[in-house]
């Protein structure tokens, strides 16, 4: 089987994790190891960067870098299938009043403050719990808000249908 070798352009892209991190742990861990190319360009395998998808995913899930790069394949693929039967927030009374909260920044047009309370959310929640606990649910309720005409600021609004 022949072995797809990533530039570290390729492999940014793939992972989402930056040049300048895969660098950082090339030196800090010792992963990855990529190959050089004839230009002495980075060469990562495929089996690196399918490792490196994994521990990006685990990381936005609350895991430490330097801890999932010096656990074995199966022990992370083991935690990646744990955790992705994630069960939803305790605390749905407290999500529901943010929700309302954000669906209020909406209302107002307040951008800054809509982009102030996203990134807090996304920073405390990680990853999968924001796109589970944060933007779906807040998606579903503009999709209702919108359709009980909750957005529009008055009926002549350029946003209200014919």
């Amino acid at each position: 089987m022949e072995t797809i070798n990533f530039s570290i352009t390729a492999a940014e892209r793939e992972t989402g994790l930056s040049k300048d991190v895969l660098r950082i742990w090339e030196r800090r861990y010792g992963f990855p190891t990529p190959e050089r190319d004839s230009n002495g360009e980075r060469a990562y395998s495929s089996a690196q960067v399918d490792r490196l998808r994994l521990i990006k995913r685990l990381m936005d899930q609350g895991h430490r870098p330097g801890k999932l790069i010096a656990t074995a394949d199966d022990e992370l693929n083991m935690l990646a299938s744990r955790r992705s039967i994630r069960q939803p927030s305790n605390s749905t009374s407290a999500s529901t009043d943010e929700l309302s909260a954000l669906l209020g920044l909406i209302k107002q047009h307040d951008v800054a403050g809509y982009q102030q309370a996203m990134q807090q959310r996304l920073a405390r929640q990680g990853m999968q719990g924001f796109v589970q606990d944060t933007v779906a649910p807040l998606t579903r309720s503009v999709g209702e808000a919108w359709r009980g005409r909750q957005l529009w600021k008055s009926s002549r609004s350029t946003c209200s249908p014919n």
